[in-house]
């Protein structure tokens, strides 16, 4: 049978059911039955979802794949995850790590020692990783530039610490304050990012990138040049920016960048560059999420505001429209807001959001976003909230044929 691969490892909360429906090849926006779509693609389909990376979203992916295995006789679920996923009729297989030979062979490779290096040190090293390979791989990157008997003292600290924590930290700790301090920051990126954003998260040069490449803790770049972090390494680093205090500045940071990148974006939707503009959308759709959840839980509003503003409705096409809701609460709600551009805008698009429930409310919203656009004067954004006002009062039925 066909095998799909679907990546679970960053997919925000709300958004599993999406995400393997459009990993599938299907469409699905603000108003889509997921299930329903699930079902139809896969009725008759013999296949396997192999579904890597469940266990931050154990409760929403065992949801998801009772509704497909309760209605598609022929597909079967390959999950990997840290504990079981609860279902009736799962069978769990425990995984061991790599045998002796198998790890021994993938250290020497990323160590880059030759074949006959000295068995005992490497031994030594190898009994204290389990077999993990992100263990290997990253002590291996250590190994060369410090002796081997340097690398497993530094794994033999007392503590509770997994293995795979373990060699982290130890890397970690080796690092220099701006390699450390960068990792720490990049690891607010969801999905990846590039040299630019990176700058922009930093708020400074950044010169640490290929040393954190080379220590395995960042992949290298792919072929459009964006860099990322294997799940478990974006994760130590997020608990390590905790405990520095530097979260608060991190996320900040990461939402002013994407809040820019929203308007960039916005622009493009208009021009020749409408179909790369789409595809942009749609790569940092988690990112987006992750910036306009930070703006509205914060308190600093303005780039959620510009986020909405400027990619309210291409979001709700992401079926976003849950998260986005729950921000245009918080705004609409604020008794402070700031003077922001698209704040009309803004306005708009949540009343547009919420327009099949809470009727009178959004109608009044809509007025207060007109008075806004109007009193600042901008043609653009009163134009915007009349489309907004007219597309809401035709799905209503509440426009009057002239």
């Amino acid at each position: 049978a066909p095998v799909a691969y679907l990546n679970l490892e960053s997919v925000p909360g709300g958004a599993v059911k999406r995400h393997l429906a459009e990993a599938l090849g299907q469409s699905v926006d603000a108003h889509t039955d997921v299930d329903q779509v699930l079902i139809r693609h896969l009725a008759e389909r013999d296949i396997v979802l192999f579904l890597d990376g469940c266990e931050r979203r154990k409760e929403e992916v065992a949801g998801a794949v009772h509704v497909i295995l309760s209605s598609t006789p022929k597909v079967r679920v390959l999950a990997t995850s840290r504990e079981p996923l609860g279902l009736a009729g799962e069978s769990v297989l425990h995984l061991g790590g790599l045998p002796r030979a198998a790890a021994r062979e993938l250290f020497v490779d990323r160590a880059e020692l030759a074949a006959s290096a000295d068995a005992a040190a490497v031994d030594a090293l190898l009994d204290r990783l389990d077999g993990i390979p992100l263990a290997i791989e990253v002590t291996a990157a250590r190994s060369r530039a410090v002796p081997l008997d340097h690398v497993v003292a530094s794994l033999d600290r007392p503590g509770d610490a997994g293995v795979l924590d373990a060699t982290l930290a130890a890397t970690y700790e080796s690092l220099v304050d701006a390699d450390a301090r960068a990792l720490r920051f990049m690891a607010v990126f969801r999905r990846g990012f590039d040299l630019e954003l990176a700058e922009a998260v930093l708020q400074s040069p950044v010169e640490s990138l290929s040393h954190l490449v080379e220590v395995s803790l960042v992949e290298p770049p792919d072929a459009n040049g964006r860099y990322r972090m294997l799940e478990p390494v974006r994760q130590f680093a997020i608990a390590r920016l905790a405990d520095t205090g530097e979260e608060d500045q991190a996320r900040a940071a990461h939402a002013k960048a994407f809040a820019s990148i929203a308007s960039g974006i916005f622009r493009d939707l208009w021009s020749h560059e409408r179909l790369a503009a789409e595809q942009r959308i749609w790569r940092a759709r988690y990112d987006l999420s992750a910036a306009l959840d930070w703006s509205t839980s914060s308190g600093d509003l303005d780039p959620g505001i510009t986020i909405l503003g400027y990619l309210g409705n291409a979001m709700a096409m992401l079926e976003l429209g849950p998260l986005m809701r729950s921000a245009g609460t918080v705004i609409v709600e604020s008794e402070e807001l700031p003077d922001n551009p698209v704040l009309a805008v803004a306005m708009a698009n949540i009343a547009w959001l919420n327009h099949y429930s809470a009727r009178a409310e959004n109608i009044a919203l809509l007025d207060r976003a007109e008075a806004i656009a109007r009193e600042r004067g901008s043609s653009y954004s009163v134009g915007r909230v009349l489309e907004r006002r007219a597309v809401i009062f035709r799905d209503l039925s509440l426009l009057e044929p002239s």
